[in-house]
C-alpha cells in the first residue's frame, strides 16, 4: 500500500523541522575595523580610537557589549554613521560591533575588543624614621615600575629640579610624587598621601665676617672649630681668629640636635698677624732653665730653636698648643730665637740665655 500526503502538509512539516527555511539571509556581510591598530588592542585611556566600516549601508548603529557577543549589546547614543570615534578610556574594557541595514535587511559585524592599560599608583618607599636633626637627610624613592615625567612635591608645592626617581629629603613636610607610566606618558598618577618628615633643632648656621671677627647665625649655643679641631673657650656667637684656616661653628638649642655650618676660609691680614705676634708672651727673658711661650696662635705646627747665626739646633712638632715650655739649661749663654711655623710661614721670638 502506498501512502500519500498532501503537498501543503509536507510544506508545513518543513517549517516545523527547520524554521530557518522561512527566513532569508542578507546578501551582504558587515565588516568593521578599528584604528589605530595596536598589539592586543590595549590602549592608553587618552588614545582616540575610530571604528569604521568600508561599505555603504542605508543605516548604521554601533553597539557596545561587556561580553564577547554581537547580540544584546547597548546602542551607543549618536553612533549612527559609517565611522565612530571615541577615547578608549570612556569604555575601558568592552566589545564593539556594528549593526547595518540595507534594502530592509539587517546584519551585524563581528565583535572588536578594546582594553585600556590599568596602572597602580606610584608607591613612595622611605625609611620609617620620621624625625631628624636639621642638616641630616633621608632618601625617598618611587617603587617598582618604569616612570616618566616625575615631579616630587612638598606640602603640595612642586620642588624645583626634583624630577628623578629618588629624592633626598632635608626639610620638614609631606612628600608626594606625580609620575607617568612609560607606556602611557600622558597619564599622570600620584602616590596620594605621602610620608611626612620633621627636621628639628637649630637652623643650620652660616658664618660671615665683619672686620677681623667671624659671626654665626642661629644658636643659641656655639662651639667654634679650626680645621676640625675645637677651639677652647670659643663658645660665643662672635669669634676673632688668631690664625688663618678653615673655620666651622657648631650650634645647639637643647633639642638634642647639633648642627654644623659649612667651612669658612679665613685669612689673617698682616695687621692681625702683627697683633697675633704681639699677643705671644715669652718669659722669663733672660732665662736660665726654662722658657715659656704663652698665647700661641692656634695654627702653630712646629717650633724650632735657632742660635744667633740662624742655625737650627732643636725642633719639635707642636700642633695647636696655646702654651709651650722649653728647657734651655743646656744651652750656652747668648742670643737665641724660637721659630714658630704657621703652615708655610713662620714667626720669630727672641730670647736670651744667661
Amino acid at each position: 500500500m502506498k501512502t500519500y500526503f498532501p503537498t501543503i502538509l509536507l510544506f508545513g512539516l518543513g517549517l516545523l523541522i527547520s524554521p530557518s527555511l522561512s527566513f532569508s539571509q542578507c546578501s551582504f556581510d558587515v565588516a568593521a575595523s578599528i584604528q589605530p591598530s595596536v598589539p592586543d588592542n590595549i590602549y592608553c585611556t587618552y588614545d582616540t580610537i575610530t571604528l569604521s566600516t568600508p561599505d555603504t549601508f542605508d543605516t548604521y548603529q554601533w553597539y557596545y557589549n561587556f561580553s564577547d557577543s554581537n547580540q544584546g549589546g547597548t546602542p551607543i547614543n549618536g553612533a549612527n554613521t559609517q565611522k565612530y570615534s571615541t577615547t578608549a578610556g570612556e569604555f575601558g574594557f568592552v566589545y564593539f560591533y556594528l549593526e547595518a541595514t540595507k534594502d530592509n535587511c539587517t546584519e551585524v559585524s563581528s565583535t572588536i575588543l578594546i582594553d585600556t592599560w590599568a596602572f597602580l599608583s606610584p608607591v613612595v618607599i622611605s625609611f620609617p624614621q620620621p624625625q631628624f636633626c636639621r642638616g641630616d637627610s633621608t632618601v625617598i624613592a618611587i617603587g617598582s615600575g618604569l616612570w616618566e615625567n616625575i615631579q616630587w612635591t612638598r606640602d603640595n608645592v612642586p620642588i624645583p629640579g626634583a624630577t628623578d626617581s629618588t629624592y633626598w629629603v632635608k626639610e620638614s613636610g609631606t612628600y608626594v610624587v606625580f609620575a607617568s607610566p612609560s607606556i602611557c606618558p600622558e597619564t599622570e598618577l600620584t602616590s596620594g598621601l605621602g610620608p611626612t618628615f620633621t627636621f628639628e633643632g637649630p637652623e643650620i648656621p652660616e658664618i660671615s665676617q665683619e672686620g677681623a671677627s667671624l659671626i654665626s647665625t642661629s644658636g643659641p649655643n656655639y662651639q667654634w672649630y679650626l680645621a676640625g679641631q675645637s677651639i677652647p673657650g670659643a663658645t660665643t656667637q662672635n669669634y676673632t681668629p688668631e690664625a688663618s684656616g678653615d673655620y666651622t661653628v657648631e650650634v645647639s638649642d637643647g633639642s638634642g640636635c647639633n648642627v654644623f655650618s659649612q667651612p669658612y676660609s679665613f685669612v689673617l691680614s698682616s695687621d692681625e698677624l702683627i697683633r697675633s705676634l704681639e699677643a705671644i708672651q715669652l718669659f722669663p727673658n733672660p732665662a736660665t732653665d726654662q722658657v715659656v711661650l704663652r698665647n700661641l696662635p692656634q695654627d702653630i705646627t712646629r717650633v724650632e730653636v735657632l742660635d744667633a747665626s740662624g742655625r737650627m739646633i732643636r725642633k719639635f712638632d707642636a700642633q695647636g698648643p696655646r702654651e709651650w715650655s722649653e728647657d734651655v739649661s743646656a744651652l750656652k749663654s747668648g742670643v737665641y730665637f724660637f721659630r714658630l711655623w704657621q703652615n708655610e710661614s713662620f714667626l720669630h721670638q727672641r730670647f736670651i740665655k744667661q
